[in-house]
């Protein structure tokens, strides 16, 4: 079997408004119908999110109660964090004000429509050495020990849930 894509389908309630959150953050309408929307990031056709409206004969039963708005975040990973948060702060409230983690993420975060939550993630830029303090140097260390901490951990989990840990 070959995979050609895998993407998110979200049951809504209101096509339009979702239709409108995700074209004003940027996302391309890939299909449009009366109760079926398909978004796509521009420029790579792999990332996509697709909508059903709910409670329609057109899909399945067990396809047709509306997400409820909990539980679900998809995380996009930019390069330019910054420039990202000036584009959705000029068209939408954000739910998470931008900041930074110990892992060294920067990352905000907007609330579709459905609820679900569209975390805005990428690097922290590096200060120029002139601009680094010895305090600086202790945080990224310590950041480095919580991020390794957190992997560590995450692979012994998976290799537990594979039985091979």
């Amino acid at each position: 079997m070959r995979l050609k894509a895998l993407f998110p389908m979200i049951t809504t309630r209101d096509l339009v408004r979702t239709e409108r959150f995700y074209a004003a953050i940027g996302f391309d309408i890939a299909f449009a119908s009366d109760v079926y929307l398909k978004v796509a990031w521009p420029d790579d056709g792999g990332i996509q999110i697709g909508f059903l409206l709910g409670d329609h004969v057109a899909h399945p039963p067990i396809q047709r109660t509306p997400f409820e708005g909990r539980g679900l975040s998809l995380c996009l990973q930019v390069e330019d964090v910054e420039a990202v948060h000036a584009v959705f702060k000029s068209v939408l409230p954000l739910d998470v004000p931008l900041r930074d983690e110990p892992c060294g993420q920067r990352r905000f975060a907007v609330t579709d429509p459905n609820g679900v939550v569209i975390d805005i993630m990428g690097p922290i830029r590096a200060k120029q050495p002139a601009d680094r303090s010895a305090a600086d140097d202790a945080a990224d260390g310590a950041a480095e020990i919580v991020c390794g901490l957190s992997r560590a951990h995450r692979r012994r989990r998976s290799a537990r849930r594979l039985g091979v840990g």
